[in-house]
């Protein structure tokens, strides 16, 4: 029988989310009544051991455990339901009981594989190394197989003999090279010793087995981040290239990786040359724009200029030139003398271009030239938009390039949605990000409910920044839940994430204890309806925003097992008081997780501090990009420079976050 839905929230060893009710879960009901009724015909045990999967599958482990007894009684001599005993006890965290049941299903059935697995895994997780050593040990004495040499290499990687590990696991893989945990298992393993481009590889093989495995995407891309080569790669491109096609992944873990395999590639030999051109006229002398647009458009780049946050001087600046080429090119009619493939790669460039720009939130600088020759695209594009509807799409996403499309004049916006999407991917996906997104977050603002008032002086300094430059700005995160973890992050905590943003770590915070319910605050409003926007945009459940200081938070009438608070007591006037408020809201053993700012690691960003004082530029956009252009026209070697290493110099926000900061203390301890 089906618990209630009151019970199963009681119920510790319950993982199913409350108030969930998925057409899933609803399906795996209707299995339970069918296959009780099966049983109650034919009195057949196997009945039984379905029903206790199925009940395994929703997460009720009480309810698996009984019927897999029910089977086994009925069974004793099938050593199947005494393995899913001891996975449910396992599962639950009863580590120790669930020994006994693989004790049982090993005895009947020595050669079982998944059981002596199971039973290894249970003894690893209680620290019984060398009892699990034999127990793996004799499975390959039974058999050499794969599961049983993945075994030995997991056991291996726990009591950190890594080569040893690979030895076992390259096995495994060879044995079985469709089992997609094993590939798994080898790509830690390789990881740990430091080759990180056989682990990437190893998770790329493993994505082409289940390319929807959302847990291998995300692990994909955080190995991105590790690559190392000394020579251009064709295969390294491709796996770059297939990776910036995949969704829902921090695409930014590739930037560093695909930059320099693009300075290396002989395909983009002209484009290489240009990076190195500063000068415009001498840049737009030497640039064959169609042919440029043509080696933009491919994958590799177009999807990396959409994605990816710039992290190097000469390739911004090349974008820059590229960019006002374009407006000229535009201004000028001369898109009438191009068509088919070649138009096609041009506007696919530009939209991509506008990607890029927006994201980035036009840190770089323009001009008055390009500004007044802005001004006919947007007449041009109104007349296009009477009959020509890539002359009219081309020419916005031109003005996307330069000025975020959400706030333009009303009739530009309309013309940009009543556009046809198929117009291209990319221009779908432009339209979306500048307009939808953005009036979807404008619509927001009155569902966030506010707690108390906002009296704090540098409170109110502070959110005037982050209304003005919501931090970070984000589209995409690696936060998907690791298939293999335990019971422990599964159970009904109450978080606080205090300081939320743009709800990047709520999500992340989401995934890492997927049973929670997340009470996010934050005293931005703007950042708050981003944060809401994506967590709408993923379907994460469970979260509750709210508009408040921390120095607020406690008229909350909850306490909360965990409180995260990260790079944000910090930048309050009292650090200690908005402290001393979060540990209050902290249940007794509760955990507080909270980032601060090291005077030592800062001291290169404090420099910088003290240049933008002593020059007097403001936090707004002119200053901002004053200061850049100071930075870039420094030499090389000047380590004021070393700051253009940085992701956060490409992008408004980031820039401002961290170094115009209206607030900013840094601790030594």
């Amino acid at each position: 029988m089906v618990k209630s839905q009151k019970n199963k929230e009681k119920n510790p060893n319950n993982l199913t989310p409350p108030g969930e009710d998925s057409p899933e879960i609803r399906k795996l009901h209707k299995e339970i009544k069918k296959l009780e009724n099966d049983f109650k015909r034919t009195k057949n045990p196997r009945k039984l051991t379905d029903i206790g999967t199925v009940y395994f599958k929703l997460g009720q482990l009480d309810a698996a455990h009984t019927f897999f007894m029910k089977a086994s009684t009925l069974q004793p001599d099938n050593p199947e339901n005494y393995k899913r005993r001891a996975d449910c006890l396992y599962v639950a965290g009863r580590r120790e009981e669930s020994l006994e049941y693989y004790r049982i299903a090993l005895g009947i059935a020595p050669q079982d594989a998944m059981a002596r697995s199971g039973y290894g895994q249970a003894l690893m997780s209680l620290k019984r190394f060398e009892e699990a050593a034999q127990v793996f040990e004799e499975g390959l004495k039974i058999e050499d197989s794969a599961e049983n040499n993945n075994n030995v290499g997991v056991l291996l990687c726990e009591t950190k003999h890594f080569k040893q590990a690979v030895v076992y696991l390259n096995k495994a893989v060879k044995k079985d090279p469709k089992n997609k945990s094993f590939r798994i298992n080898l790509a830690k393993a390789n990881f740990r010793c430091e080759k990180y481009n056989d682990a990437f590889f190893t998770l790329y093989d493993a994505l082409k087995l289940d390319p929807r495995s959302a847990f291998v995407k995300s692990q994909l891309s955080s190995m991105g981040r590790h690559l190392a080569f000394k020579e251009f790669s064709q295969e390294l491109k491709d796996a770059l290239t297939a990776c910036l096609k995949i969704e829902n992944v921090e695409h930014q873990n590739l930037s560093v990786a695909w930059l320099r395999l693009f300075l290396m590639d002989p395909a983009y030999t002209e484009i290489h040359k240009l990076t190195k051109i500063h000068n415009y006229s001498e840049f737009k002398e030497q640039t064959d724009l169609l042919a440029v647009c043509a080696l933009m458009a491919d994958d590799y780049c177009s999807n990396a200029l959409r994605l990816l946050y710039n992290q190097a001087v000469d390739y911004e600046i090349f974008l820059l030139h590229l960019r006002r080429c374009l407006l000229e090119f535009f201004a000028a009619n001369h898109d009438k003398d191009i068509s088919g493939k070649t138009s096609r790669e041009v506007f696919k460039v530009l939209c991509a271009l506008a990607e890029n720009c927006f994201m980035h939130e036009y840190a770089a600088a323009d001009t008055p030239e390009e500004m007044t020759q802005l001004d006919t695209i947007r007449e041009q594009a109104e007349e296009a938009g009477k009959g020509d509807p890539l002359a009219c799409a081309a020419r916005i996403a031109l003005v996307a390039c330069y000025r975020p499309l959400y706030k333009e004049d009303e009739s530009l916006i309309a013309l940009a949605r009543a556009l046809p999407s198929s117009l291209h991917s990319f221009w779908k996906s432009l339209v979306t990000l500048q307009i939808e997104e953005p009036l979807e977050e404008r619509r927001l603002r009155d569902t966030i409910p506010a707690l108390g008032s906002l009296k704090n002086e540098v409170s109110l300094k502070v959110r005037e920044q982050y209304e003005e430059n919501p931090y970070p700005r984000w589209r995409y995160a690696n936060a998907q839940e690791d298939e293999a973890k335990s019971f422990y992050f599964k159970k009904p905590y109450q978080i606080l994430t205090a300081g939320c943003g743009t709800g990047k770590q709520v999500i992340q915070d989401r995934y890492m204890y997927p049973r929670a319910h997340i009470t996010a605050v934050d005293l931005s409003l703007s950042s708050i309806c981003y944060a809401k926007r994506k967590i709408q945009e993923l379907g994460v459940d469970r979260v509750e925003f709210m508009h408040a200081d921390i120095l607020e938070l406690g008229q909350l009438d909850k306490s909360f097992d965990f409180v995260m608070c990260s790079g944000v007591l910090h930048h309050m006037q009292d650090p200690e008081a908005g402290l001393k408020v979060l540990l209050s809201l902290l249940k007794p053993k509760g955990i507080m997780n909270i980032g601060l700012y090291s005077e030592y690691a800062r001291q290169t960003v404090v420099k910088l501090r003290d240049l933008v004082a002593e020059k007097g530029w403001k936090p707004d956009q002119q200053g901002i990009r004053a200061f850049r252009a100071y930075i870039n026209a420094l030499p090389p070697d000047d380590h004021l420079r070393y700051v253009t290493r940085w992701r956060d110099y490409y992008s408004m926000s980031m820039v401002r976050d961290l170094i115009f900061h209206v607030q900013e203390h840094r601790y030594t301890f």
